[in-house]
């Protein structure tokens, strides 16, 4: 069979990869001018291991999360070299902001059944979280462990967890390196995805526009929508009943290329709209900032041009900001020493279910396990959801389109 996979994402990418492997032809098609150079690069690559997702009480996207996370590395393998690439942050701790919308007494009790869930997930399939070997770790630190790490003003409580990020800057290389030797795998990038439509004598027809407008049109025998913000318009046009209600926001992502000291933490600040830092130790930093950090939201079938509307001088601005919010929490950033020529300013699009922000105790972005694979004939449509499903998630593509 002849595929197109829409979208060069790391879903798209890994997806298309998993095809070759198993001796398919594939195409695939991105609008940018190489792979994964919007979301799935512009991220902090927290492999999720359900913990944030408090606010699911079901525990329905834990277990989703824990499904991704412990066959993340193991699948991504299949692809490229992960021996030690990989890992690269330090583990992280959890602050759990005065005004969080779950306190910590009840953190605590939904770590442990997360912990629970993520040791009998590791059982049942026989590999572990980031090759590591290691179970689902937390602890609760005493007020005396936490005070100087952070400023006491913001927080009312702290964990230690074994949750890790990956660096998505080096999994975006090494996934390019192995596309490019992939004589299986023919790439279209620059090529905007106009439409899927019925091909004349069956199978399917996907038409593209280059950077001049001038269209043009190629026939398949499945299509993969692997796009990202680009998703719900091409399964619309499909005549695919489209979700209740969605979100598209951009988000800033913050990129600090200077080695970090092992004073700084790998922080997220629960539960609400806060933030990310990431010490990827000699790899740098990385650093959002929710309240400042989100540049727009949209329920729109297809979201506006988010990144060609920001100039240069606003990044900069929103990353400032971002920082000094950032510092006035957790003092020690203030050591990191750095110039502008060090930054790396991007941002990307987050696609959810939803139709309120994540300062509503009720929004649906507090869970994420209605994502996945869905087929219609030889048409699929996939949301990755979050990052750390994306491998596993093209393993399933892959065995759909083969027919198991």
């Amino acid at each position: 069979m002849n595929i197109a996979i829409l979208g060069a994402g790391i879903l798209g990418s890994c997806s298309a990869l998993e095809l070759a492997r198993r001796g398919y032809a594939v195409d695939l098609y991105d609008v940018c001018s190489a792979p994964m150079s919007r979301a799935s690069y512009f991220n902090e690559g927290k492999i999720h291991t359900g913990i944030i997702y408090a606010r699911d009480e079901s525990l329905a996207t834990a277990r989703r999360m824990i499904e991704g996370a412990i066959h993340f590395q193991a699948a991504l393998s299949r692809w490229v070299d992960t021996d030690g690439a990989l890992f690269c942050s330090h583990p992280f701790l959890y602050g759990v902001d005065r005004e969080s919308l779950v306190g910590s007494d009840a953190l605590e009790a939904y770590y442990r059944e997360c912990r629970s869930l993520f040791e009998a997930a590791q059982r049942r399939a026989g590999v572990s979280y980031l090759g590591r070997g290691e179970g689902l770790e937390f602890r609760r630190l005493r007020r005396d462990e936490w005070a100087g790490l952070v400023n006491p003003e913001f927080f009312e409580g702290m964990f230690e967890t074994n949750e890790y990020s990956v660096d998505p800057v080096l999994v975006a290389e090494h996934l390019t390196r192995a596309l490019e030797r992939c004589p299986d795998v023919t790439p279209h990038y620059g090529r905007r995805v106009v439409s899927v439509e019925d091909g004349a004598s069956g199978g399917l027809e996907v038409v593209v526009a280059d950077a001049g407008g001038n269209c043009s049109a190629r026939a398949y025998d499945q299509v993969v929508n692997c796009l990202w913000q680009g998703r719900l318009r091409i399964d619309q046009d499909r005549g695919i009943p489209l979700p209740v209600s969605w979100m598209h926001r951009y988000k800033f992502s913050n990129r600090i290329h200077v080695e970090v000291s092992d004073a700084v933490p790998s922080l997220t600040i629960v539960l609400g709209p806060f933030g990310d830092i990431v010490n990827y130790g000699e790899r740098g930093l990385y650093l959002s900032w929710y309240p400042t950090g989100v540049a727009g939201i949209s329920s729109d079938v297809s979201p506006p041009d988010w990144d060609g509307s920001i100039s240069d001088a606003q990044r900069l601005e929103v990353f400032w900001k971002g920082f000094e919010a950032w510092r006035e929490r957790c003092p020690v950033l203030g050591e990191v020493a750095f110039d502008e020529s060090r930054l790396e300013l991007g941002g990307g699009v987050i696609y959810a279910l939803g139709s309120t922000d994540v300062d509503d105790y009720d929004s649906k972005l507090h869970d994420r396990y209605e994502v996945g694979l869905q087929t219609y004939g030889d048409y699929h449509s996939v949301d990755t959801g979050k990052y750390t499903l994306a491998p596993l998630l093209a393993i399933r593509v892959a065995d759909r389109v083969s027919g198991h």
